[in-house]
């Protein structure tokens, strides 16, 4: 038989047996892409506009967190009218953003921790949230388990004081502004392209995104708008899932922490 033949034959077989074995393994397991988490919340409601915020999350089924102001809430019957419509909204989650909010005075406010303090108590009296969840007036403050970040060291001993009554702090990641070069509100685009570009570096818990609006952004039709872009097209995309803060890593949902009295906080 012809040499060349001979290896013809010895290497086609060799390629076969290769062929073969290849197809027999099996198939690669693919890992799951993690997916992005949001959780958009607003705060120093309920105001004007605030029932536009509760229709929406309630017909495109959307998880809200809501920090309110006790004294917002008190002000007038539209007020209390709209909190009513929170408390049946399953999509809309409560927390507590402080009762007065410093009156407008944060560095007097939290000179003195026990009337923060006793502050965060009263809110919670009044507004009765299902959780503990705390998010301080005008600090970005951060007590999460045993994980904690602080802006602003003058509310360090206030949230130390409130972490030892079962209270959980809750600041955030990026906040929804105000561009005053185009004389408005971030586009929804713009916002999309921070979620992507923060989400694994710049956020207290990666993979984790805690947005901050404010109840006086939802007045104005073009946010109205951009918000309603945002989350249909984060949704049509696949970037992310929107959630409450109560799925939060690290958080404990419905921990009543004791309301005290005592004048020695």
């Amino acid at each position: 038989m012809d040499i060349k033949w001979l290896i013809f034959l010895f290497t086609g077989a060799a390629f076969s047996r290769a062929a073969n074995d290849l197809y027999s393994m099996p198939a690669p397991v693919m890992q799951p892409v993690q997916q992005i988490s949001i959780y958009l919340t607003f705060d120093d409601g309920p105001m004007m506009g605030s029932g536009f915020l509760d229709s929406l999350t309630a017909t495109d089924s959307i998880p809200v967190d809501v920090f309110l102001i006790g004294a917002q809430v008190s002000r007038d019957e539209k007020a209390k009218k709209i909190f009513g419509q929170y408390q049946k909204n399953p999509f809309v989650e409560i927390a507590n953003h402080s009762y007065s909010h410093a009156s407008g005075h944060y560095r007097m406010f939290y000179s003195h921790p026990e009337k923060v303090v006793g502050d965060i108590l009263l809110n919670r009296t009044f507004l009765a949230p299902e959780n503990n969840l705390v998010r301080l007036p005008g600090r970005n403050t951060w007590r999460i388990a045993n994980r904690k970040r602080t802006d602003l060291t003058d509310a360090d001993p206030s949230a130390d004081s409130l972490v030892k009554l079962g209270f959980q702090l809750v600041g955030w990641d990026m906040e929804w502004r105000f561009d005053s070069t185009l004389q408005q509100y971030f586009s929804a685009e713009k916002m999309i392209a921070y979620v992507r570009n923060s989400a694994w570096n710049n956020v207290f818990e990666k993979g984790h995104v805690v947005i901050l609006c404010h109840d006086w952004m939802l007045p104005d039709p073009y946010f109205r708008e951009q918000l309603i872009l945002f989350v249909k097209t984060v949704r049509a995309k696949g970037i992310a899932g929107f959630l409450h803060l109560n799925k939060y890593p690290g958080i404990k949902s419905c921990v009543d922490p004791p309301l005290v009295t005592d004048n020695r906080l």
